[in-house]
């Protein structure tokens, strides 16, 4: 009896470790990699989607929120936050890339200001600057370093590309080379004294019309303590945006708040 009962645990303990994957293709350079991730983000101009999030700021419980999203290059962004019961929008976001612009209905305020990350952080908790966010959310990352080495994961299959940085530090980016699509799995920034900045993830891509795109992404500043995973219902990239959309109108007698960071 002893025996059986123990025999699961011998093989669990027994399993042989994964084999290494060799490198199907002939090894690409950093720069090479680099080039492949700035092209597919100007392939993506803009992307309309669906969200479910579930997000954390420093010193505050999570919170799961349907959020409608637009975003577009140059920094434009439009979100809409619902109701949790009966709809309707209680928080909207823009940014038309130069000016950054919030409305709460719950508390009925209006703010206004330079669209910059600490004003970004008002809505999605997290600091990124607006263009920054456009390039996470079309399953990207900030790219924000010259090359400095790739290397081969072979216990993933996953190549490894390192930026540094003009303040010393680093971004590490891990793709998947499978069938050549170069899927953004991760990124992660360090500043020069080796502090996590931010983290970026992305999982399950499927093709739309040529442009492979996340079912989920999670973002995180592990210093602010804050993330946002993000679940993408529905997806659509490269739609035709009217700039208009990326500005908000205050309600008449409502005073415009300077949103300074």
């Amino acid at each position: 009896m002893r025996f059986c009962i123990l025999a699961p645990l011998l093989l669990l303990t027994a399993c042989p470790a994964p084999k290494p994957v060799a490198r199907p293709y002939a090894a690409p350079s950093a720069q090479e990699l680099l080039a492949v991730l700035r092209d597919r983000a100007r392939k993506v101009t803009s992307l309309r989607a669906e969200t479910r999030v579930d997000q954390r700021g420093e010193g505050s419980e999570r919170i799961k929120v349907t959020i409608s999203m637009l975003v577009a290059s140059g920094g434009k962004l439009r979100f809409e936050a619902q109701a949790p019961i009966g709809g309707g929008t209680v928080l909207a976001v823009a940014s038309d890339g130069a000016t950054f612009q919030l409305f709460d209905s719950h508390s009925n305020r209006f703010l206004e200001g330079p669209a910059k990350a600490c004003n970004v952080a008002r809505f999605i908790r997290i600091e990124l600057e607006p263009d920054e966010v456009v390039a996470v959310l079309s399953g990207g990352a900030p790219l924000q370093g010259e090359p400095a080495g790739v290397e081969w994961d072979a216990n993933g299959g996953r190549e490894v590309l390192t930026l540094k940085t003009s303040d010393g530090g680093t971004e590490v980016l891990r793709l998947d080379g499978r069938d050549r699509h170069w899927d953004l799995l991760s990124a992660e920034r360090k500043d020069a004294s080796g502090r996590i900045v931010w983290t970026v993830t992305h999982e399950d891509f499927e093709d739309h019309a040529g442009i492979r795109l996340p079912r989920f992404t999670n973002v995180a500043q592990p210093l602010h303590k804050a993330d946002a995973r993000i679940k993408f219902k529905s997806v659509e990239p490269n739609v035709t945006v009217k700039e208009e959309l990326f500005k908000l109108t205050p309600p008449q007698n409502l005073r415009v708040e300077p949103a300074d960071c």
